[in-house]
């Protein structure tokens, strides 16, 4: 049977556990939140390269000439020009994505040890 009274309450310590490392993650983005982001070296890259897609190239320039990046692969740079379409300056939606994984594979492990 599905919901037996050991999976209810295995269930129930997962949702909580999410909640509470979610609410964790949240607290240290808001606190974070408030200082200047300046990005240097790789952040700064990736996230030419995510302004860069969204014009329909792919280069980590941040003015002409745009030459072609072949050192960095295009997953990560597809990820962050998804973010910058969902918020303009992109680094809310990156924080709460990735506050959620971090609930959801903080909990998993926790879970699987019960």
């Amino acid at each position: 049977m599905l919901f037996t009274k050991n999976n209810l309450s295995r269930a129930l310590i997962f949702f909580i556990g999410f909640i509470v490392v979610a609410k964790i993650a949240l607290v240290f983005f808001l606190y974070t939140n408030k200082f200047p982001v300046s990005p240097i070296q790789d952040p700064l890259e990736f996230r030419n390269l995510a302004l860069n897609i969204l014009e329909g190239r792919f280069s980590s320039a941040q003015e002409e000439p745009f030459v072609p990046e072949l050192y960095r692969t295009p997953a990560y740079p597809l990820f962050l020009s998804a973010t910058f379409l969902l918020d303009k300056n992109g680094y809310l939606a990156i924080d709460v994505i990735y506050s959620c994984l971090s609930a959801v594979f903080v909990d998993n492990k926790i879970y699987s040890t019960i």
